[in-house]
């Protein structure tokens, strides 16, 4: 793919957007204690958190964006006016146009899910407090314990107890009764 490069909205005499998902700043005066000085076009460095982040800054007000929201509104249509940027083989450090397409969040996290990007179901899930183990042990005390007093045990509310042994949490485990 041949890089182009197109206004950034909002920031259309600042700076500008690849559809390889690069940024840079476009060649102007900026404003110092001296006066003005000439400020020469420039390939931004993106920072990585979550996301490649980029800092945009317009008259000393920084403004930090997602590289892959930037290149989707630039890049692609949004005829249905959907919320949301997916990164289509699942990289997202990959931030070029034919990459990303615009969903909403339930085929995001489909989309995540099914690519086994996002697995949150039992002690794979971010949340989880316990393992596979330790649930299939809490289930097997069902019957023979009261549900506060396994949840005082585990650390735990009653609520979540309730929903570990009524397979409503931790679902990827084998069920026991």
């Amino acid at each position: 793919m041949i890089e182009q490069w197109k206004p950034i909205k909002d920031f259309e005499e600042y700076y500008e957007v690849s559809n390889l998902g690069r940024v840079k700043s476009l060649t102007r005066l900026v404003k110092n204690k001296d006066g003005y000085r000439l400020k020469k076009e420039k390939i931004k460095t993106l920072s990585k958190t979550r996301y490649l982040q980029v800092g945009l800054n317009v008259d000393n007000v920084s403004h930090t964006k997602n590289v892959h929201i930037l290149v989707a509104q630039v890049w692609l249509s949004n005829p249905l006016g959907l919320p949301e940027v997916n990164h289509i083989d699942g990289n997202k450090w990959n931030n070029c146009s034919n990459n990303l397409e615009f969903c909403d969040e339930k085929y995001n996290s489909k989309h995540a899910r099914t690519t086994g990007l996002c697995n949150q179901n039992g002690e794979d899930s971010v949340n989880a407090k316990f393992t596979n183990q330790q649930v299939l042990e809490i289930r097997a005390l069902k019957y023979s314990m009261l549900h506060q007093d396994i949840a005082k045990k585990y650390g735990v509310s009653i609520a979540t107890m309730s929903r570990i042994m009524n397979n409503k949490s931790y679902v990827t485990c084998t069920k026991t009764n």
